[in-house]
């Protein structure tokens, strides 16, 4: 049902995944704690099918969303993630074998009863491998302090079944004695759950809605040590963060039928805000990165989710997000004006989130028109939640500076008919065409007509190709076909972009963009990014933020 080789086979809640990895079609049992950092991304036990020999012998993969199944000629291996911390073995006719490379400390001893403790010291992260059914062999050979390597063999006697519990401190023996088909059955009505609860997407989209589905939902991990509440990873492959505008639009595609998790969505990186109102740009179970930080969408992503579902956003959930808005929105004019025009610039193309774009290419700071249109959008949410709960006076004064910055960014930036970039001497040495420069339609009618229409022309002229929006121009002599911002389509620019064309009367473009990328996405999968020309996907094929994209515009524009 899913490809092994680009989609991880996990579970909601777990941090748990199998999978492939760039380098290898070696099948591995991984752990996505501590994140993308990891410099062995994650692995923990390579995956071998074996004879009574201990000899080799090739599988073919079958995975489903409660079950990884490796098929032989004479017999078979399954996978089930239970209780999010339990991944369950069970065989017939082949046996399995698990091998660690072991780095500094790692080892395994005998802990009695067919039970094996193993302390993977490289990934932070302990093991108990239990026994069940069947015999087991280990080999662990000792070496000072630690083991050269671990290995595991089950084979069966009849069948097998084993059980390998992740734990960090003592293992908790969860359920040890239900069956293997109690385990399958359990994480299919979970996942039948999530499903139930999807958006719904027309019918010839059902191929993508599935994937959509899976990868959103395997991509949750509990909450735990740095994560104040469950969180959706951009995948499980090796993107294994959350980060701070991929969360919104998570969030904006849960709301209407999963408010709480949305909720948490948003609310994770306002919980490990900075007192200076500085959002981290990443986080994961271990720790919240504030080496960069993300574009301030947070106002739009908040209004849209209160448009979707207003009965959900009473006057305690507006008063808990208020705040941290407030600080967030006030950080960018605080602490990255520099010239102090008023103009809050951008230190480095990750803070854009248009990592690479060409109106980063003579250096930073840049002033640029999304930044300054996203926050104009935070003061109209916070103008219209500061009255909601009673603050008038700061609706008021929310209500005047977003109209006095509406006319500041058409004064500064619109230039001969263009939104430019600047420099803090206020120079613009661009010569790049992307696709960031039409950000601001996203303030739809309160630009005046002739400059959203100016805007919605280029967009169709420049950026629209067969499958979507090229985030450069594929005319611009930066082009490049897996330029990461420098020409791919990518799910977050064009939603942004379709909202702007909406708001700003030219919906049937924005359903054309739409369909060409849904047509896109439901024939190449989730991927991080795609080929502009080609609509080919790029770099992780597994990205919840596609995925959730995709349902977004797929329930809008059946």
């Amino acid at each position: 049902m899913f490809d092994i080789k680009k989609i991880p086979f996990s579970r909601y809640g777990s941090y748990i995944a199998i999978s492939t990895l760039w380098d290898s079609d070696d099948l591995y049992i991984r752990t996505v704690r501590g994140g993308d950092i990891n410099t062995n991304n994650g692995k923990v036990f390579k995956i071998e099918t074996v004879d009574n020999n201990g000899d080799n012998v090739p599988y073919e993969v079958d995975m489903k969303e409660h079950v990884l199944t490796l098929s032989c000629d004479n017999g078979y291996v399954k996978f089930c993630i239970d209780n999010v911390n339990n991944l369950r073995v069970y065989g017939k006719g082949i046996g399995l074998k698990l091998t660690m490379e072991c780095g500094y400390y790692d080892n395994c001893i005998n802990i009695g009863n067919d039970k094996y403790k193993i302390n993977s010291a490289t990934n932070d992260i302990k093991y108990l491998i239990t026994n069940k059914h069947g015999s087991i062999e280990v080999k662990a050979p000792w070496n000072i302090q630690r083991s050269e390597y671990i290995e595991f063999i089950f084979t069966p006697k009849e069948y097998f079944y084993g059980i390998i519990e992740e734990f960090k401190t003592v293992p908790r023996y969860e359920d040890y004695d239900s069956s293997f088909l109690v385990c399958e059955e359990r994480v299919r009505k979970s996942y039948k759950n999530w499903l139930d609860n999807v958006l719904d997407v027309s019918h010839k989209y059902k191929r993508g809605k599935e994937l959509a589905s899976y990868i959103t939902w395997s991509c949750v991990v509990n909450k735990d040590n740095n994560l104040t509440r469950d969180a959706m990873y951009m995948s499980k492959n090796w993107m294994t963060n959350i980060w701070s505008w991929d969360n919104c639009f998570n969030a904006m595609a849960l709301i209407k039928n999963n408010p709480k998790l949305a909720y948490d969505q948003l609310m994770i990186f306002f919980d490990m805000q900075d007192d200076s109102g500085l959002l981290p740009d990443f986080a994961n179970d271990k720790y919240s990165s504030f080496s960069f930080t993300k574009p301030p969408i947070h106002g739009w992503t908040i209004d849209y989710m209160i448009k979707e579902n207003p009965k959900f956003f009473n006057n305690n959930r507006l008063k808990e997000l208020y705040r941290p808005l407030k600080k967030w929105t006030d950080y960018w004019f605080k602490y990255t004006d520099y010239d102090y025009n008023n103009i809050p610039s951008y230190d480095h193309g990750n803070d854009a989130g248009w990592d690479n774009s060409t109106i980063f290419d003579n250096g930073s700071p840049v002033k640029s028109p999304d930044l300054l249109s996203f926050l104009i959008l935070n003061m109209k949410t916070l103008s219209h939640m500061a009255g909601e709960i009673g603050l008038k006076s700061e609706a008021n004064y929310y209500e005047k500076a977003m109209k006095h910055y509406i006319n500041l960014l058409i004064e500064y930036f619109y230039i001969d008919n263009n939104f430019v970039p600047k420099d803090l001497n206020d120079n613009i040495k661009y010569d790049g065409d992307s696709l960031i420069m039409c950000v601001p339609i996203i303030l739809g009618q309160l630009l005046p007509k002739e400059i959203t229409n100016k805007i919605a022309d280029d967009i169709e002229d420049r950026f629209l190709t067969e499958h979507g929006l090229s985030t450069e121009s594929i005319y611009s002599k930066y082009y490049r076909d897996d330029g990461y911002w420098r020409g791919p389509i990518w799910a977050p620019s064009t939603i942004i972009i379709v909202d702007g064309l909406e708001r700003s009367g030219h919906g049937k473009l924005a359903r054309e963009i739409s369909h060409r990328f849904l047509n896109m996405v439901n024939k190449n999968g989730m991927a991080e990014n795609f080929n502009a020309k080609t609509g080919e996907g790029l770099r992780d094929k597994a990205f919840t933020w596609t995925s959730s994209v995709f349902l977004i515009l797929g329930n809008k524009y059946k």
